[in-house]
């Protein structure tokens, strides 16, 4: 079976082309990929406006300006207040692991179920766990069923009826979360009255947990394997030492935060997004038109070989002091008015959870590490094949 180009799978394969942009044009059909951080940049600019904002990121701004101050989950605090608010280290001590008997591993489940806790921590009414477990299966459900489609499989009828609960299950979920925080509310409507009246902001609400969720889950699945499989004596040595310490600058904490972008730059979750040309432009010797579909892969250019050395090596050191990267040849989180909102919350999520994960557990390898990257809107480890989990002693009741 033929690989679709628009995977990971097929995106790599493009990653040798050196070409600044390619064409994937068929029939009427009119798309491109930018591949160098020069035609991203000229193409993302705010001030070329030269393709479609994030649809995304506008109704997630429409949504901060409709709900209250109080009250507010973490991650809308720090998208409404553009402010990182302090992480609840209590949150952290949920159990994220699963167990065989002999080893522990990094549960997928329960880490989704663990950072979507500390994302909608403080908000004003508690949410049951069973909520939170009914969201997840339901954004799971929905995410396989995209997936499907994406490889070109149809869904048969019970998956799409299963579909359509998923759906409604996430609707309802984040449609009683903004019947709390919502602001200056109508009185006296029905669920499906006030969702189509509000129906870009509930949906936002969506997005921002699922798929916020899962891409720092996934990142901490993909940066805890790269531990596993090529970090055995710093794992090892992790908070054994007098240089652990909360400085950011010390040579712990920044050969941590290295592992970290270098994870990011190998295995982005966010690896694909698109935007559509809004005039006609020329651009690295090819002429677009007005409603051109341009993509954008995170994979595909953290993967060139004109922009990083040794680019499917795993280097951490280049992005240690003195390293030289261009901005717009790593865009895990996206750049200019592409830029994700949470993107400095995400990263305080993903490296409070890997301390937490490093500080309890010896990390080391099993097998070689052999990524698969599969075709799902967040590029996903799991399950973590690769990595052993031996408690450290200290933690270990006698």
């Amino acid at each position: 079976m033929s690989v679709p180009i628009l995977s990971p799978a097929g995106i790599l394969r493009l990653a040798s082309v050196s070409s600044p942009i390619i064409n994937l044009s068929a029939g009427n059909r009119r798309e491109f990929i930018l591949c160098s951080p020069d035609a991203i940049r000229a193409v993302l600019l705010e001030e070329a406006q030269r393709v479609t904002r994030p649809s995304k990121i506008f109704y997630w701004r429409q949504l901060m300006g409709s709900i209250r101050e109080e009250g507010l989950p973490l991650a809308l605090r720090s998208l409404k207040n553009d402010h990182v608010q302090s992480l609840d280290p209590g949150l952290l001590a949920a159990s994220i692991y699963s167990s065989d008997g002999n080893h522990h591993t990094i549960d997928e489940r329960k880490l989704n179920l663990a950072v979507l806790s500390l994302m909608l921590s403080g908000y004003g009414a508690p949410i049951p766990p069973a909520s939170l477990e009914l969201f997840m299966t339901a954004s799971n459900r929905v995410e396989w069923y995209k997936s499907e489609l994406n490889d070109n499989r149809t869904p048969g009828l019970p998956d799409r009826i299963f579909f359509a609960q998923a759906v409604t299950d996430q609707r309802q979920f984040a449609l009683d979360m903004f019947k709390q925080i919502g602001r200056d509310l109508p009185a006296g409507l029905t669920d499906p009255e006030l969702y189509s009246r509000f129906k870009e902001e509930v949906d936002s609400l969506i997005g921002i947990i699922h798929f916020s969720c899962k891409n720092i889950s996934n990142a901490i699945g993909w940066i805890i394997s790269n531990l596993a499989a090529f970090e055995d004596a710093f794992c090892r040595n992790y908070g054994q030492s007098s240089e652990k310490t909360d400085d950011p600058n010390s040579q712990t904490s920044g050969y941590l935060y290295a592992i970290i972008l270098e994870s990011l730059r190998l295995y982005p979750p966010n690896w694909l997004f698109h935007r559509t040309a809004m005039n006609n432009f020329s651009l690295c010797g090819h002429h677009f038109i007005a409603g051109d579909l341009l993509h954008i892969s995170p994979l595909l250019t953290h993967r060139s070989p004109e922009c990083w050395e040794f680019p499917d090596t795993y280097q951490p050191a280049r992005f240690m002091a003195g390293g030289k990267v261009d901005p717009w040849a790593f865009i895990p989180f996206g750049r200019s008015f592409t830029k994700c909102p949470g993107t400095n919350l995400s990263f305080r999520i993903i490296r409070a959870f890997v301390e937490k994960i490093l500080s309890e557990n010896i990390v080391s390898g099993r097998g070689h590490f052999v990524p698969v990257l599969r075709n799902t809107i967040s590029l996903n480890p799991f399950p973590l094949h690769n990595v052993l989990l031996e408690k450290r002693s200290a933690l270990v009741p006698a």
